[in-house]
């Protein structure tokens, strides 16, 4: 039996989307700077602001996706400080935006795809989100403004297993 796990890790904050040390010395020499050592401020300010500039060109290049124009639907737990609480599934017109909403007002994000769903994890001060974002296709699309997908009471694991026919 072939593997279909496709899992990609789109973008990475958390961990400093995989930069090192050693690649902060690689640009302290392009740029014919002192390199601080692995304690630094100067080393973690650098670290911040890779990820953040790469997080920024993550998100900009979403548009250009082939898929970046397709409805799709947000399911996940938002956490705080007492406790995880669902959220009501949420339309979204295109997955730039619903990626984009899914990060607001948080420190970090790890995004992942795996098998046409991404996964978006987001961590702040009080815990994290975990979401999941699936693009719809027509079928789908009309299935969730009919309630028929995404009904109005408790969602769980298996309600996707239910219904792949409609999910892109």
């Amino acid at each position: 039996m072939s593997n279909t796990n496709n899992k990609r890790t789109l973008i990475d904050t958390l961990n400093f989307n995989g930069y090192t040390y050693d690649d902060y010395q690689d640009w302290c020499v392009e740029e014919n700077i002192e390199a601080g050592d692995d304690n630094s401020m100067e080393y973690y300010e650098w670290l911040d602001d890779q990820t953040r500039q790469d997080y920024e060109d993550f998100i900009e290049n979403i548009k250009y996706s082939k898929v970046c124009n397709t409805p799709c639907v947000v399911t996940g737990t938002i956490g705080r400080w007492n406790g995880d609480f669902e959220i009501i599934p949420k339309l979204f017109q295109n997955l730039h935006d619903a990626i984009k909403t899914c990060g607001e007002n948080c420190n970090d994000i790890i995004v992942e795809s795996e098998n046409g769903v991404v996964y978006a994890r987001c961590y702040h001060h009080d815990g994290h989100h975990s979401f999941e974002i699936r693009p719809l296709n027509d079928d789908g699309l009309d299935k969730f403004f009919l309630g028929e997908i995404y009904p109005e009471e408790e969602l769980t694991e298996t309600d996707f297993d239910k219904y792949p026919e409609y999910l892109f």
